[in-house]
């Protein structure tokens, strides 16, 4: 795909835990005081208690209509997406794009769903496991949109091998 310019966002506990995905390292930054607005406002539309607000957003920009994300599961150890129910919140800004997904192990786009500015999807449950899914470059142009996925960061990256995917015991 298009390189996207990207930044990670983590809580003040995890603070020394890098985002390792694609072959590249991006160093944690502690959440800044709008993006923890930003996280109650989002967390607070989807019903999570405070207690409960996710430690961690993957922000990524798509520039115009060729950048893109190609087919993928979140399936970095530290999430534990594989392992069992894991929850995802991903809030759009900006141009909509479509988001796409289909089973595992197929290449049949199940379904897509246009995600404009100001709309929250969530990945539930077992989706990491049986699905995959893609933000496609389209052929319409179309302007900036910044997409942010807030997740929870279950095993620390301290106890993560870089090249270790799947399940920590």
């Amino acid at each position: 795909g298009v390189p996207r310019r990207v930044a990670w966002y983590v809580s003040q506990d995890c603070a020394d835990c890098p985002y390792r995905y694609s072959g590249l390292e991006y160093p944690a930054t502690v959440f800044p005081p709008w993006m923890q607005e930003l996280r109650k406002e989002v967390c607070t539309l989807c019903g999570i208690p405070e207690d409960q607000f996710p430690n961690s957003c993957n922000v990524n920009v798509y520039d115009d209509h060729k950048s893109d994300v190609g087919w993928h599961s979140d399936d970095e150890v530290m999430f534990q997406g594989l392992a069992g129910d894991t929850r995802i919140l991903s809030f759009s800004l900006g141009e909509p794009r479509d988001f796409c997904w289909r089973l595992q192990g197929t290449t049949e786009t199940l379904g897509a769903a246009s995600l404009g500015n100001g709309d929250i999807m969530t990945m539930e449950g077992l989706f990491q496991k049986h699905y995959k899914h893609s933000v496609p470059g389209t052929d319409r142009k179309c302007g900036k949109r910044i997409n942010f996925t807030f997740r929870w960061i279950v095993v620390k990256a301290h106890a993560v091998d870089a090249q270790t995917k799947g399940v920590v015991a």
